[in-house]
């Protein structure tokens, strides 16, 4: 997966047109989410779990 300011791209599926959706934050607000939790070493888990959510 890659962030993109706007949202996860992630493989393009034509049948049942999935491939993308918004995060549901701004792109500054889930830098500094990312970020922080970069900077206090947390658990991948954690990530996987704020932009799956």
């Amino acid at each position: 997966m890659d962030l993109s300011g706007l949202g996860v791209s992630a493989a393009y599926d034509k049948k049942r047109d999935l491939g993308w959706r918004s995060l549901g934050y701004k792109p500054q607000t889930l830098k500094e989410m990312i970020m922080e939790m970069k900077r206090n070493n947390k658990d991948k888990t954690e990530l996987e779990a704020l932009i799956n959510a």
